[in-house]
């Protein structure tokens, strides 16, 4: 039969056949949903060619958001391969999406990337029942082990000192803090999640951090696999993935052996951390026959995401602190005489005379503000069609917080490239933070350690200032402020001295 109908057709015939099919994909895979959010021209199967080209480059996309909303507005949106991306800017958009409509905007999309790593599990890529059960949990479980609280604070001076050690070891030499910084951190989720702390050159725990280092350099690399998954099937293992998931097992593999060790262990009347008030309440779970998310698995993933969410924003936030007082001695100087007149030099700083520090709060918020780590937070979802700001987005859009936007936008922060503290003074010298100061986000999916991380943060860094004078490394040469896309926007390698005051 086929044979028959194509003795029908000459060739110039098929050409047209050909180009018509052609023109009928091509004006197919173009066409968007009516009154979505204005944006770029897509490029068919591509989708916009800024947005590709700079995830090829693995560039910082900030400035090309930045040219979109100058264009289209605060709500602009694009394609990238078959997926639709809103980008929402400005603090009364992302109030407006992620708190008064928190509900429609707090899913987390499907992507080939997290799908395969996450699986569904643990609390930063999950939706649903899983999400809500398992943060609900953390959040509160978390509370009575004391995380973010003021008696939660010998745990972190521990590692404070701890870290004063190491640095005055050094005898004010050159050195990357990098390393020392990350595990000092890790270290106290450690106190919370295993209920101990590892030693600084346990190779075990050396070479989990190395791993869990390496995969936050890789996973920036992987997002062009979320848009374009047939990518996956490339030789060599162009985008890294497969030694991402090689990686991903090793410190799984890490935190089941921990966890088998505590349900050996486990005594349902002494909860020492967070693997025995998990595993309790699993029990109770079990017991009462209640349907649930709760499982071993479960475990696992919410135990990564504690180690991910608690060590690397952190650890990253401090690395800059370091960056913006050796780039501003002035500002480093301050700091330590407000700090040494409240505590002289024999006492170190605790959460009773934070209060007092006026200047130094102002300039840890400063910092925060200006590392922008988390310059889009993570992807968001729709998790049903909705309206917003007269435009239509469909269930299902990836939704990109725009942080950024708002942390260095000119009409709320004056000069808001230049690192300066006193904007964070009213003009009674209190301190003064404003509402568009998010950092940590808002609404729904702000992050659940904030208080913890707000507590280290101004632990470290007064306790550095007034142990150490932080200098240039002996070549003079400062720190680089352009950091690397990513995950999150970490700074570049550096050096520099901590050389003791006395």
């Amino acid at each position: 039969m086929l044979e028959i109908i194509l003795s029908f057709v000459n060739p110039q015939t098929t050409t047209v056949l050909i180009f018509v099919c052609v023109l009928l994909l091509v004006r197919y895979a173009s066409k968007k949903p009516a009154n979505i959010p204005p944006g770029p021209p897509l490029i068919p199967f591509i989708g916009c060619p800024q947005i590709f080209i700079s995830s090829m480059k693995k560039a910082d996309t900030r400035k090309v958001y930045k040219g979109f909303r100058e264009k289209y507005g605060d709500v602009f949106s694009f394609y990238l391969g078959s997926r639709l991306i809103v980008v929402i800017n400005g603090f009364n958009c992302l109030k407006e999406a992620f708190v008064k409509k928190g509900d429609v905007f707090s899913d987390r999309p499907h992507m080939f990337t997290t799908d395969k790593v996450g699986q569904g599990r643990g609390i930063v890529n999950t939706s649903g029942d899983v999400w809500w059960e398992q943060r609900k949990f953390a959040v509160s479980s978390l509370r009575q082990l004391g995380f973010g609280k003021t008696s939660f604070e010998a745990k972190i001076q521990e590692e404070v000192f701890c870290l004063l050690k190491i640095l005055d070891e050094k005898n004010g030499e050159d050195v990357n803090p990098q390393k020392i910084i990350q595990t000092a951190v890790s270290n106290i989720i450690c106190s919370i999640v295993f209920g101990d702390r590892f030693e600084y050159n346990d190779p075990l725990f050396t070479k989990f951090l190395d791993i869990f280092d390496e995969n936050l350099k890789m996973v920036g690399g992987t997002s062009l696999l979320n848009f374009f998954p047939i990518l996956q099937y490339l030789p060599g293992d162009l985008f890294k993935f497969d030694r991402i998931l090689e990686n991903v097992e090793f410190v799984q593999g890490f935190i089941r052996d921990t966890v088998e060790l505590h349900r050996q262990s486990f005594n349902p009347n002494k909860v020492r951390d967070f693997i025995d008030a998990y595993l309790l309440e699993l029990d109770h779970r079990r017991r009462s026959d209640t349907q649930t998310t709760f499982n071993y698995d479960q475990l696992v993933k919410v135990i990564g995401d504690l180690f991910v969410g608690g060590t690397e924003t952190t650890a990253t936030t401090l690395r800059w602190a370091l960056i913006f007082l050796v780039r501003n001695p002035h500002v480093q100087e301050l700091m330590y005489k407000e700090i040494t007149n409240h505590l002289g030099h024999d006492r170190y700083p605790d959460m009773a005379v934070k209060p007092k520090l006026i200047y130094t709060r102002c300039a840890i918020l400063e910092i925060q503000r200006m590392a922008d780590i988390a310059p889009f937070s993570v992807p968001h979802a729709t998790s049903e069609s909705t309206g917003f700001k007269d435009y239509f987005i469909p269930k299902g859009t990836i939704v990109i917080p725009n942080l950024h936007s708002v942390l260095k936008d000119p009409e709320i922060w004056k000069d808001p490239e230049e690192f300066r503290p006193e904007r964070f003074l009213d003009s009674d010298g209190k301190v003064n933070k404003p509402d568009e100061f998010i950092p940590f986000f808002i609404g729904r999916r702000a992050c659940l350690g904030k208080n913890l991380a707000k507590m280290e943060l101004y632990l470290f860094i007064t306790t550095l200032v007034q142990n150490f004078k932080i200098c240039p490394p002996t070549s003079g040469e400062l720190p680089p402020l352009k950091g690397n896309p990513g995950l999150t926007y970490t700074p570049q390698s550096y050096k520099i001295r901590f050389v003791p005051r006395y």
